[in-house]
């Protein structure tokens, strides 16, 4: 079973009830407008996957967002919050 940190938007909708059918078994939820939040934000040592909802991040987040994956080794998706481009980035991805 895979974890998945998604960075942005306050609630989730559907996203994470549908990421369960891609196997992933917890989400750890940063909404990254609490600045103290932003300031301690670290990817989880067990994440698998990284999603950026770019519609509801400031580009300071995402850049520190993107260095970090980057650091640790972790895959990114930068994407909007709608199910079929999550989709769509993560079938992309398993290629």
């Amino acid at each position: 079973m895979m974890e998945v940190l998604l960075v942005g938007a306050d609630n989730l909708g559907v996203i994470d009830k549908r990421l369960a059918a891609y196997g992933v078994a917890s989400i750890a939820h940063v909404t990254g407008r609490n600045v103290m939040e932003r300031r301690r934000l670290t990817i989880p040592a067990e994440t698998a996957l990284v999603i950026v909802l770019t519609d509801f991040v400031c580009h300071r987040v995402a850049l520190s967002v993107k260095k970090r994956a980057k650091q640790q080794g972790v895959p990114i998706i930068f994407v909007k919050r709608s199910w079929v481009a999550i989709e769509e980035k993560i079938r992309r991805l398993a290629r």
